[in-house]
């Protein structure tokens, strides 16, 4: 058996189509109409069997490691379920948006070992067989080359989505999720002087753009992504909503840009990002 994609390239040119098929279209509409199933300890070694079996039965040989990760499903994402070989056939843009992430993920220090980090790193070994897939990720890790639908929310159970895909989709937890962020009364930091202080702190933790997850964000989306990381903890913790009155209401672009400049870490009219 063959364990390369079927590719397909921008015409006259080595550059590889990004742009999703119409299959992986119709498999991504299908999945965001069912729940995800949850990774567990064992993912890893029933995933790797299941590849094992469908090799052989491809009249491949499962003893050869190419073949094995061509034929490793996707354990995460709008294409859970898939395997490599048809990801990368069907819509290598996300697959290359992924793996954008993934590589910042690891280089920024993430050595964890789980069965989602696991499935990206075998993503990964399977993509770096063909230089043309690597060309791709190195492109979307370039500076401004990446939409912010199309980067990796990168804290929770959302760690692997994007943002377009998590707010696309019909799944109980970005549904709940969504439903709450609706709900919550946009304001400026300084009419709380607790949120106002929280806003202060991650300014300072946060002076400029930077890359994170292989791609470079604005200054004020590091900060109000890891404000709502904050807001979302505090509003999961039973202990802090039955003891305490700990409010954090919303906060987005506009009315922290409304924020007084008064040299206490906020936005600026010069600092756009």
């Amino acid at each position: 058996m063959d364990h390369k994609p079927s590719f397909t390239f921008q015409a006259g040119t080595s550059d590889l189509q990004l742009k999703a098929s119409k299959e992986a279209v119709r498999v991504s509409k299908a999945n965001s109409k069912r729940a995800a199933p949850r990774l567990t300890s064992n993912t890893r070694e029933l995933a790797e069997a299941q590849a094992a079996s469908r090799v052989s039965l491809l009249g491949g040989n499962p003893a050869d490691r190419w073949q094995l990760l061509s034929q490793t499903e996707l354990q995460f994402g709008q294409y859970r379920g898939q395997t490599f070989q048809w990801l990368l056939s069907q819509d290598l843009g996300y697959t290359a948006t992924i793996l954008a992430g993934h590589q910042g993920e690891r280089e920024g220090g993430d050595v964890s070992c789980t069965p989602l980090m696991w499935n990206k790193d075998a993503l990964l070994e399977y993509a770096g067989l063909f230089d043309a897939v690597m060309a791709a990720v190195r492109r979307k890790r370039a500076p401004g080359t990446a939409a912010e639908h199309d980067q990796l929310v990168g804290f929770g159970v959302f760690t692997a989505m994007t943002y377009r895909e998590m707010y696309e989709s019909v799944e109980k937890e970005p549904r709940m999720y969504r439903k709450w962020l609706r709900q919550q009364s946009v304001r400026r930091p300084d009419t709380s002087r607790l949120v106002e202080d929280i806003f202060i702190l991650l300014c300072q933790l946060n002076p400029s753009s930077r890359t994170q997850w292989g791609f470079l964000r604005s200054r004020w989306t590091l900060v109000l992504t890891e404000y709502d990381q904050v807001r979302a903890t505090v509003s999961r913790s039973p202990a802090l909503v039955a003891r305490t009155t700990l409010q954090l209401f919303a906060v987005n672009q506009q009315t922290l840009s409304q924020w007084p400049p008064d040299g206490r870490g906020g936005p600026s009219s010069s600092e756009g990002n």
